[in-house]
């Protein structure tokens, strides 16, 4: 895309028509596409037609059309793409809960998917749609994108755990809230591998723990800040309106990310600027980090009894149980999401300073 060479078009223009072909009319996406008969769910509907929000399905999508309209000038997905960016609006949910869930039926309802993902709306979900909402308003100057993100940002405070009740590393919330009324979900699980147990959920949350950190001052200091800006103003430097700077990167990392490498939390995100990283990095080349999330290895099929004298623990079942869990200690080794991100931090770091 960068250097219009045309034997890189090929495979970019079919990237396209997959996001394009794969889009619902209302400006959804499902989670898999194309359908691949029905999916198995332990006796529940199959979800993966499901409008999907949870894995940043439509925020990613929206992105990458983005990106396609700035850089290839291919029109054809402009109106997809602002159908899919309106369609966040609609995806809100009435007061007392006015905010999103991660996944929802073609007519727009909240909805189950996996077991042990309920029926729900979830603050860090809502704190993403307000996230891409606040953007939203920035590419195209409309009021529609901010007319609600005040109560969604009033729900999420509303929500937040007292400094009493928060995990030590920071973790301020919980996931789960029933839709219409605001009561706080419990998802438990019985047996101790896929083969003997299962997932489910109802108001019993005494086993509930914190699971997500949001930045509500933040949040609504952007909405603030937006709030205030005319529609000129706050579209100034909008890629959809043909203005602003190149949204593709020299680097593709220039920012943090989470991915699927848990031994990044929260807490080590917000980690220490470049001078420290330098200092922090070993001889080897890498950030040494403690790897205290694990799973067990891959064995075959669990037993269909859990094992005599097995105790819960919360995270992970038996040694059949292929879960991640987090355990006091660890070995010290490398975590690829702490290196990507440590890797970013010194990449932005370059660019600016030498912009």
């Amino acid at each position: 895309m960068e250097k219009g060479d045309s034997k890189y078009r090929r495979p970019v223009d079919k990237a396209v028509n997959f996001v394009l072909e794969s889009q619902y009319p209302n400006g959804g996406w499902p989670q898999r596409w194309p359908r691949m008969g029905e999916f198995r769910n332990h006796g529940r509907p199959d979800y993966t037609g499901y409008i999907t929000m949870n894995d940043e399905v439509s925020e990613e999508n929206i992105r990458f059309l983005l990106l396609v309209l700035q850089q290839l000038k291919d029109e054809r997905v402009r109106a997809p793409l602002v159908k899919a960016m309106e369609l966040i609006i609609e995806l809100q949910q009435p007061q007392p809960t006015p905010g999103w869930a991660m996944q929802y039926t073609l007519d727009l309802d909240p909805v189950a998917a996996r077991t042990y993902e309920p029926r729900s709306i979830t603050p860090h979900g809502t704190a993403a749609a307000v996230t891409q909402l606040l953007d939203y308003y920035e590419l195209t100057g409309e009021p529609k994108y901010l007319a609600r993100v005040g109560e969604a940002i009033d729900w999420i405070a509303s929500v937040e755990l007292p400094p009493e009740k928060r995990a030590s590393d920071g973790r301020n919330f919980y996931r789960n809230y029933e839709p219409g009324t605001g009561r706080l979900i419990g998802t438990h699980r019985r047996g101790s591998n896929a083969q003997n147990g299962e997932y489910w959920s109802d108001f019993d949350t005494s086993r509930v723990r914190p699971e997500k950190v949001i930045d509500v001052a933040a949040l609504r200091a952007r909405y603030e800040r937006l709030s205030a800006l005319s529609p000129e103003e706050a579209s100034r430097n909008s890629a959809l309106l043909g203005r602003g700077p190149l949204l593709l990167p020299r680097y593709v990392v220039t920012h943090e990310v989470g991915g699927s490498d848990l031994n990044v939390t929260e807490a080590t995100r917000r980690a220490a600027g470049v001078e420290t990283l330098i200092s922090q990095l070993n001889a080897e080349g890498y950030w040494p980090v403690e790897l205290r999330t694990t799973s067990h290895p891959y064995k075959g099929d669990g037993p269909a009894e859990p094992p005599p004298g097995f105790v819960d623990r919360g995270q992970v079942g038996d040694e059949w149980d292929t879960s991640p869990f987090t355990e006091p200690t660890g070995p010290i080794g490398i975590s690829t999401g702490t290196y990507i991100n440590n890797m970013s931090r010194l990449i932005h770091y370059l660019a600016e300073t030498r912009a």
